[in-house]
């Protein structure tokens, strides 16, 4: 299939649509990869902040319990803003592959084994093989399989917080350009700062799936939502609840995934990939590694010449996504639930550093030498 007239069909009114969310941490074994086989990493390098790569660890009384400094040299998982991954991609396409301001509303095989794709208020398209890549609420995967994602039990609520080195300098100090991990009393709050300073912050806490709209909580309103949080986290440390005083941009998400054993017969020319596929909560920072993982081996099932005919192709490809996504999934689950269970700060300590936990304060002076040691050599994607 190499050559093929591809279209994308996105919902999004422009490509100068602003994104939401955290920044993304791409893997060098999925998402980097495919930024490679693509011609897009030296690209990639030149968006990417590796500085992302600090993790802080703090218990509900704001006391520090791990600092994770960068490695400047090892850089692996460096982190980059959503906008930029997709900017950067948008610009590697032809112009005209992307149709903007297309919402998709349903598809239907015709006679001839094509499929018909419908729109709001846009002229139908006819196609002969379709990649649904519509997300969690996708409306091209109940044409593949009836299975559907499970609420996970968590609700987030995501903020934002602008020039956060004035507003909220303690929390601006322990992000210091990369992760906040504060958990305690089975919630939490996470944070990261963006590339253009702000910081993007989560409360995460176990609900009944259909809370935000029993809570009687009004979350367009900011002062209900920062009046529901300052109540929420009212015992913890008041830097937290100053944070939350600050934000804006409030957002409630109820967590969705696809259960780990889920199987599927391969449909006529017609695939799934990334969350319209197998959605994960971000516990485990994989989502959107599995999706640009999904593409490169979709993209490579396709064109490899491997296959006879495009249906063994997706048969393959389908195997193999679903096979390396259920470890992913397994991996998030274990990861919200040990987030949210009333030793968290124990269970994560103890998974990133087992019987060394004790010398934790060690890490941050060691890497400092560390770092010191090896100035001189260059990053290891630049050698």
């Amino acid at each position: 299939m190499r050559r093929a007239d591809v279209t994308v069909y996105e919902r999004e009114r422009s490509p100068h649509v602003r994104i939401q969310g955290s920044s993304l941490d791409l893997h060098p074994e999925s998402g980097r990869k495919a930024l490679q086989v693509a011609g897009l990493e030296e690209a990639f390098w030149r968006v990417a902040r590796p500085e992302g790569e600090t993790h802080t660890i703090l218990d509900k009384n704001g006391v520090i319990q791990l600092r994770i400094p960068q490695i400047k040299v090892l850089s692996s998982k460096p982190e980059i803003d959503r906008g930029d991954l997709r900017d950067l991609l948008v610009n590697s396409l032809q112009p005209g592959t992307i149709l903007w301001d297309h919402h998709f509303l349903a598809l239907a095989a015709t006679a001839d084994d094509r499929y018909k794709l419908t729109f709001e208020g846009r002229e139908p398209a006819l196609a002969d093989l379709v990649i649904g890549a519509d997300g969690v609420h996708s409306k091209v995967r109940p044409s593949v399989t009836p299975i559907k994602p499970v609420y996970s039990g968590v609700t987030l609520i995501q903020m934002e917080v602008a020039n956060p080195k004035v507003q909220c300098p303690q929390i601006f100090q322990w992000v210091n350009k990369g992760n906040l991990f504060v958990l305690g009393d089975q919630k939490g709050i996470l944070g990261q700062q963006k590339g253009d300073g702000n910081l993007v912050v989560y409360a995460t806490a176990e609900h009944p799936e259909d809370w935000v709209a029993t809570s009687g909580i009004d979350f367009t309103s900011p002062e209900e939502v920062k009046a529901y949080l300052k109540g929420a986290f009212a015992d913890w440390n008041p830097v937290f609840l100053r944070l939350f005083e600050v934000a804006q941009d409030f957002a409630a998400r109820p967590l969705y995934g696809t259960p780990i054993d889920q199987h599927w017969e391969t449909q006529h020319h017609l695939t799934l990939l990334g969350d319209a596929a197998h959605v994960m909560p971000p516990f485990a920072g994989v989502g959107v590694n599995m999706a640009m993982q999904d593409a490169l081996e979709l993209a490579e099932c396709l064109t490899n010449g491997q296959y006879t005919t495009i249906q063994q192709a997706l048969e393959h490809y389908e195997q193999m996504m679903l096979t390396r996504t259920a470890l992913a999934q397994k991996k998030t689950m274990d990861q919200e639930e040990m987030f949210h269970a009333p030793d968290a700060l124990e269970q994560l300590l103890k998974k990133l550093l087992g019987p060394w936990t004790p010398l934790r304060h060690l890490i941050p002076p060691a890497i400092a030498a560390f770092n010191g040691l090896t100035g001189w050599m260059k990053p290891a994607h630049h050698v």
